[in-house]
């Protein structure tokens, strides 16, 4: 079986962050940079391709700066969104899209979910390898949160995604009924973070795991 890629979407505005929350330190390491480093570990995921948008070369030097770098230079590709103004997530998903090789599956990941540990995720991978589900989502208390990871099958249906009819979540409600909901003790999974108090909640959960 061929890895799966990971597509990270960090070309957000962070409108409702004062700054661009995906370099803001969580235990000395930027949130984007904690989230790229929870993927490129695993050895089930391929490549890592980390859409970037908004303070592009910001985003870029602080995960170059905090990622071991045989797995920087194996691992990471950096695609630029020209759209990621006025195209929103859905336009990060495509350009992210086109780096992918048709035969592999993908999971899709924001940027800003440093509080998941690579542990959660290789059980999420796991899973998914091991199934024949088309969707598999990472859960907490039976609530979707992330990563998600779609099988190469729904190719064509994420490639036709955009903002005005929900993109992903389009996908995921065509196949609700194919879905497997992996759930996990880790709260991080539905944690994104949009506010400085979600800052610190997921600073006390990063002192709980002890990462």
């Amino acid at each position: 079986m061929r890895g799966i890629q990971a597509i990270v979407l960090s070309a957000g505005l962070s409108t409702r962050f004062p700054g661009n929350k995906l370099l803001f330190p969580l235990g000395g390491i930027p949130i984007v940079a904690r989230t790229i480093r929870s993927l490129v570990v695993q050895e089930k995921i391929e490549k890592v391709i980390v859409v970037t948008g908004f303070m592009r070369e910001d985003v870029e030097a602080a995960i170059k700066r905090h990622t071991e770098p045989s797995l920087l230079d194996s691992k990471v590709i950096f695609v630029y969104n020209p759209m990621y103004r006025e195209g929103g997530m859905s336009s990060s998903i495509k350009k992210g899209l086109e780096m992918v090789p048709r035969d592999s599956d993908i999971l899709v990941m924001p940027g800003d979910v440093g509080c998941i540990s690579a542990e959660t995720i290789k059980a999420v991978l796991d899973y998914h390898v091991s199934s024949t589900s088309q969707i598999t989502v990472a859960c907490y208390k039976g609530r979707h949160g992330h990563p998600i990871i779609f099988k190469s099958t729904l190719r064509n249906e994420l490639e036709a995604i955009n903002e005005t009819t929900y993109g992903l979540k389009k996908v995921v409600k065509n196949h609700i009924n194919e879905v497997n909901c992996v759930e996990t003790s880790d709260p991080g999974v539905v944690l994104d973070i949009d506010t400085t108090s979600d800052i610190e909640i997921c600073e006390d959960l990063l002192m709980k795991k002890g990462i």
